[in-house]
């Protein structure tokens, strides 16, 4: 791993600052904070929100629970929109590379993702369940934000995304959920539920 690479590569285009403060915070993590245990629990979190499934499991729990089932409801409907937002449009139209791609010299700890960088859809989906879990149980909310930062920080920490990525992952996503969660307090839950 030559870390050196990195740091001298050259920057160019827009968010030159940006670009360099994503760099200089990967360089971080690669070289102060890698070890083997660590890259073990970074690969495990990574994979509880590979495709939502921690939240798609949690939501199908809740469900079983009378009182937690709008909360149930509103974490799918914040994954539905975090999917057509992140993964559908915003990655697309970003067309962002990896850092493995833009830096050979590190490859990630996981298997390489095949689609764009911007913004983290694990990030972004993990934050947004949090959120939505917190609009309803504040104990069970800062569990659930808990294991969302450690998920977003996995997605730096494996070499897949720049904090840039992450960070407006996060951003977006708390957007959703606040957005969806007062979209169906107002509109869709007043309406008595029926199971």
């Amino acid at each position: 791993m030559r870390i050196t690479q990195i740091e001298q590569k050259e920057f160019t285009g827009s968010f030159i600052s940006i670009k360099k403060a994503d760099i200089r915070a990967l360089v971080f993590i690669q070289r102060h904070m890698r070890s083997d245990a660590l890259d073990s629990i970074m690969r495990f979190f990574t994979r509880l929100g590979n495709g939502g499934i921690l939240w798609l499991l949690t939501a199908a729990v809740m469900w079983t629970m009378p009182r937690l089932r709008r909360c149930s409801v509103s974490i799918a409907v914040v994954l539905v929109v975090g999917v057509l937002t992140g993964n559908l449009i915003i990655k697309r139209l970003s067309s962002r590379s990896r850092p493995f791609d833009d830096y050979s010299s590190i490859r990630p700890l996981v298997k390489p993702p095949k689609d764009c960088s911007f913004p983290s859809c694990h990030s972004m989906s993990s934050f947004a369940c949090a959120t939505i879990i917190c609009c309803f149980s504040v104990p069970l909310g800062a569990i659930a934000l808990s294991i969302a930062t450690i998920i977003a920080f996995s997605r730096l920490y494996l070499f897949v995304h720049y904090p840039s990525d992450v960070v407006v992952g996060v951003l977006w996503g708390i957007i959703i959920a606040l957005s969806t969660n007062w979209y169906l307090s107002n509109f869709v839950f007043e309406i008595p539920m029926a199971f």
